[in-house]
C-alpha cells in the first residue's frame, strides 16, 4: 500500500566555523566528498536572474565550491543571497540511515534542527549521509584561511553520530571562522548597512514612495495573472498605439488614483520605475513560490497522493504536470497544482529526476517510487522486443505501436468479458474494507475486523501498539457515532470526514480520522490534471509560444490556484521581491 500513498517530509524552510575537530582514525566521522566540492569543477556559466534557481542545488553533497560560480563577487552574491533566502537543506526522514560505531548504531537525529545553538546553519545531504554548515559553505573562502578542503562541515562531511557537542564546538567563539561566516551571511540580508545605500542616503520619503510603486506594480501583476492575460505587447516604445497589457492597467491605476500617479512612470524616477520584464517576472515568480508554499502549508505534515500526467504544449514540448490530493484541516478533499515541468523525454528516469526536482525545490522528500515498489516504465520510442524471440531475426516495432496495435484491442475485450477479474483480491480486499467506514444508514457496513485488516496495508503507520489502540478505539468510535445524531445523516466517507472535525471527533479518535483520510486520498481518475493542460493552452496559446518554462510554471500555478492565490497579501510579495537580489530601494 505504501505505493498508492505519500507521506511529506518537508524540509523546514529556516535560516553559523572554528577549527575543524580533530580526526579519529577509529571512527567513521569525516568522509571525504567525493561529489562535486572534492573533485575538479568545471567554471559554471555566468549567473542572471534567469537561472538562479538552478545554482541553487537542495542537497549540500552536490553543491559545487562557491568559488566556482559565477565570474566575479556581485554574481556569487546572487547566489548567496538566494540560498539564505531558501534557507538550510533539513529533510526529516522517516528513518536515517545507521552508521556501526563499536558495538551500537546510530543515526543522524532530525531533532537537532530545532536545537538553537545551529539549527540555522545545519545541513544533513541525504546522498552522502552526512551533516554540513550552510554559512560556512557559502563564506568559508572567504574567512576559512584556505582550510576548505578539509573542514569537516564544508570540504569534508561529519558523520559521527554519537558526538553531538563536535556540532556545538562549531560555533566556537566570536572569532572563530564559523562566526566570520555566519556574520557575513546577516550582513548580506541586511540591505540597509550595504556600502551603496549608506552613500547613496535614500530619505524616508523616497521609501514611502517605492513601496507605493512597487504595490501597484504587484496589483497590476495579480490582476493579469487571475485573468490568465499576456504581459507585454512586441512594441511597447511610447509612440505605440498597443503597450501591452502591464502598462495599459498600470496607467488606468494611475488615471483613477491620484497617490499612485504621483510616484510611478512619469513621476518616477528614470531608474528605478518598476515596469521592466524582468521586474514582472521576479513580481510573479514571488506570487508563485507563495502560492505554492501555502499549498504545502496546507497538507499540514500529512498524506497525500501524487496526480502526474503530460502532454505538448503549443510550443510541440512535453511539459508535465504534477498534482496533489490530500485532505486539509477541515477534513476536505482537496486537489491542487504544484506546477508544470519540461521533460526532454518520457522515459522513468527522466520522469522522476524532474519529480524529485519539484519535490526538492518546495520542500517535500520523497523516495524513488518506480524503483521501491518495482515500476517499470518503458520509453515508448525505443524497440520491442518479445520475450523467446531472436533478434536478429524478430520484427523492429516501437513499444507504441506494439501497446497500440498488439495489445490494445486485447486489453477491450478483457475489460468487456471479464471486468471483475481485472481487480486482483489485494483491490479488492481494500475496497471492501473501506466500505465499512461508510456512514450510512446508521454505519450498517461497520466492521472492525475489516477496518483493523485496513490498517495492516498500512505498516508505517500503524505499528502494533497502534493496532491495539485502534481495536479499542473503534468500540467507542462506533458507540459514539451511532449514538449522535449529527453523524445519522451523512451520506459518504468525505461527509464524515468534514464532520469529523467539525465535531473534533478527529481529536478524540486520532486513529479512525487517519483511517478516513488514508481511505479518501487513494488515487482516483480526476480531471484536475486535464483541466491543468486546458489552462495551460489559454496561458501559451500560439501567440506566446516563446514563454520560458519557469515563466509559465508561475502563470499556471497562480492562474489555476487562484483561490490560494487571494490569501497572499501584497506585503508577503513585497518582503520576498525585496529579498530575491540587491535592489535600488529599500521597503
Amino acid at each position: 500500500m505504501d505505493k498508492f500513498v505519500i507521506r511529506t517530509k518537508r524540509v523546514r524552510i529556516n535560516n553559523q566555523q572554528t577549527e575543524s575537530p580533530e580526526i579519529n582514525q577509529d571512527e567513521p566521522e569525516f568522509i571525504q566528498n567525493q561529489g562535486s566540492r572534492s573533485a575538479p569543477v568545471q567554471e559554471q556559466p555566468p549567473v542572471d536572474n534567469t537561472n538562479i534557481s538552478e545554482h541553487v542545488i537542495a542537497d549540500p553533497d552536490l553543491r559545487p565550491c562557491i568559488s566556482t560560480i559565477g565570474f566575479d563577487s556581485a554574481e556569487r552574491e546572487k547566489i548567496r543571497r538566494a540560498y539564505l533566502t531558501k534557507g538550510p537543506c533539513q529533510p526529516e526522514l522517516v528513518k536515517f540511515p545507521k552508521t556501526d560505531f563499536s558495538r551500537r548504531s546510530r543515526s543522524f537525529n532530525y531533532s537537532w534542527y530545532k536545537f538553537k545553538a545551529f539549527r540555522k546553519w545545519l545541513e544533513y545531504s541525504e546522498s552522502k549521509d552526512a551533516a554540513f554548515c550552510l554559512y560556512c559553505y557559502l563564506f568559508n573562502i572567504e574567512f576559512g584561511d584556505n582550510r576548505y578542503k578539509h573542514d569537516a562541515f564544508v570540504g569534508r562531511s561529519f558523520r559521527n553520530w554519537k558526538k553531538r557537542d563536535r556540532l556545538e564546538k562549531h560555533d566556537g567563539d566570536h572569532n572563530s571562522s564559523h562566526s566570520k561566516c555566519m556574520k557575513a551571511c546577516e550582513d548580506l540580508l541586511k540591505r540597509k548597512q550595504h556600502v551603496d545605500i549608506m552613500i547613496a542616503g535614500i530619505s524616508t520619503q523616497a521609501r514611502a514612495n517605492y513601496r507605493i510603486r512597487l504595490n501597484a506594480t504587484i496589483e497590476c501583476v495579480r490582476m493579469l495573472l487571475m485573468q490568465a492575460l499576456a504581459f507585454r505587447y512586441h512594441d511597447e516604445s511610447e509612440t505605440s498605439n498597443n503597450q501591452g497589457n502591464f502598462l495599459a492597467v498600470l496607467k488606468f491605476l494611475c488615471k483613477h488614483n491620484e497617490e499612485v500617479n504621483r510616484v510611478s512612470l512619469k513621476n518616477a524616477p528614470e531608474n528605478n520605475i518598476l515596469i521592466s520584464p524582468t521586474i514582472q517576472k521576479d513580481v510573479c515568480n514571488c506570487a508563485s513560490f507563495l502560492t505554492t508554499r501555502a499549498i504545502i502549508e496546507d497538507i499540514n505534515d500529512g498524506f497525500f497522493s501524487l496526480l502526474v500526467d503530460e502532454a505538448r504544449d503549443s510550443a510541440i514540448k512535453e511539459q508535465m504536470v504534477v498534482g496533489l490530493r490530500y485532505v486539509n484541516s477541515k477534513g476536505i478533499i482537496v486537489e491542487r497544482i504544484l506546477g508544470i515541468i519540461h521533460v526532454q523525454d518520457t522515459s522513468s528516469q527522466v520522469l522522476k529526476n524532474a519529480i524529485d526536482l519539484l519535490f526538492a525545490t518546495h520542500g517535500i522528500n520523497v523516495g524513488n517510487f518506480c524503483e521501491k515498489n518495482d515500476i517499470d516504465v518503458p520509453l515508448m520510442d525505443e524497440f520491442f522486443v518479445p520475450r523467446g524471440r531472436s533478434r536478429r531475426t524478430v520484427q523492429r516495432p516501437t513499444n507504441l505501436h506494439h501497446f497500440q496495435v498488439s495489445l490494445f484491442y486485447n486489453v477491450i475485450d478483457f475489460q468487456l468479458q471479464e471486468m471483475n477479474d481485472r481487480f486482483d483480491n489485494v483491490n479488492m480486499e481494500l475496497l471492501t474494507c473501506i466500505s465499512s467506514l461508510d456512514p450510512r444508514h446508521s454505519f450498517s457496513t461497520f466492521d472492525k475486523h475489516k477496518l483493523i485488516k485496513l490498517a495492516k496495508f498500512y505498516p508505517l503507520e500503524f505499528n502494533e501498539i497502534s493496532l491495539m489502540a485502534l481495536d479499542d478505539q473503534l468500540d467507542n468510535y462506533i458507540l459514539n457515532m451511532r449514538s449522535d445524531n449529527d453523524f445519522s445523516d451523512l451520506k459518504g466517507v468525505a461527509e464524515l470526514a468534514q464532520k469529523m472535525v467539525l465535531k473534533q471527533k478527529d481529536l478524540g479518535f486520532p486513529l479512525v480520522y487517519m483511517l478516513v483520510k488514508l481511505a479518501l486520498i487513494l488515487p482516483v481518475a480526476t480531471a484536475t490534471v486535464e483541466r491543468a493542460f486546458s489552462d495551460m493552452n489559454l496561458i501559451k496559446s500560439v501567440l506566446r509560444n516563446a514563454m520560458g518554462d519557469t515563466w509559465l510554471n508561475d502563470c499556471l500555478v497562480t492562474y489555476i490556484e487562484r483561490d490560494v492565490f487571494e490569501t497572499i497579501s501584497n506585503e508577503e510579495i513585497m518582503q520576498r521581491f525585496q529579498n530575491m537580489k540587491k535592489r535600488r530601494m529599500l521597503l
